[in-house]
């Protein structure tokens, strides 16, 4: 819950940052591709062979807030969109696919 929270508070503030202030994040550490994560191959490669789990990175600025809403600090969104819940981007930064 406290987590949550605090997903909420940083969302809400980076949307003021970003609508008001016209605030820019740094867009080099959002990976590549159309998603808001990237396979982490190193912890993949090294994993034991009953561990049937894909490990990922994720965009630092993807925040969930509950099991509805989430949102995007770098945008300064929050929503129940389904396809930012399945981690689709919407910034469109870093939108090709050399990872």
């Amino acid at each position: 819950m406290k987590k949550c929270f605090v997903n909420f508070v940083s969302l809400l503030f980076s949307k003021l940052l970003v609508y008001f202030f016209n605030f820019k994040y740094n867009n080099s550490v959002i990976p590549n591709g159309p998603y808001c994560y990237i396979p982490d191959i190193e912890k993949n490669n090294n994993k034991d062979k009953s561990d049937y789990s894909y490990y990922i990175k994720t965009c630092p600025y993807y925040k969930i807030i509950n099991s509805r809403y989430c949102g995007c600090k770098y945008l300064g969104i929050i929503t129940d969109d389904f396809l930012l819940k399945d981690q689709c981007k919407f910034c469109g930064e870093n939108d090709d696919y050399n990872i």
